[in-house]
């Protein structure tokens, strides 16, 4: 867990990451909020001050948005992400994939935002990611 947040630190600090790798991560706080998805926009509207906002909050705290604007390009990511992932549907890792192009590895799971994720990942690939874009 942690990918939005790794996302946001990586594209504020990418001088000082090597790669992502992350498992079902939410790609895009304004879907979750505007569509109320799992019940979680009360959660991330707590989470910030007068709640999310797009205009806000997107440029700097948004993965998608982010991605749109090309801050996290150059970052080699690799997701596992849920086909069943009912908070982050599975549209969002797709479009960043659209967005980063090769720089994105997606690795689409038969499972939802849940730890039937975690017991599905392919550990082996992750290990390979790492030492080949780690230095």
């Amino acid at each position: 867990m942690g990918g939005l947040i790794s996302m946001n630190w990586a594209a504020a600090n990418p001088d000082k990451v090597s790669c992502i790798v992350s498992v079902i991560p939410v790609c895009n706080v304004t879907d979750i909020v505007t569509n109320d998805r799992e019940g979680y926009a009360q959660f991330a509207n707590s989470a910030y001050t007068g709640g999310w906002s797009e205009s806000a909050y997107g440029a700097g705290h948004n993965p998608f948005t982010l991605s749109q604007a090309g801050k996290l390009a150059g970052i080699p990511m690799l997701f596992f992400y849920g086909l069943t992932d009912k908070l982050c549907i599975p549209t969002w890792p797709e479009q960043m994939k659209r967005h980063a192009g090769n720089n994105i590895t997606l690795v689409p799971l038969q499972s939802g935002h849940d730890y039937d994720s975690y017991a599905a990942v392919n550990q082996p690939m992750i290990v390979d990611f790492l030492n080949t874009h780690n230095v």
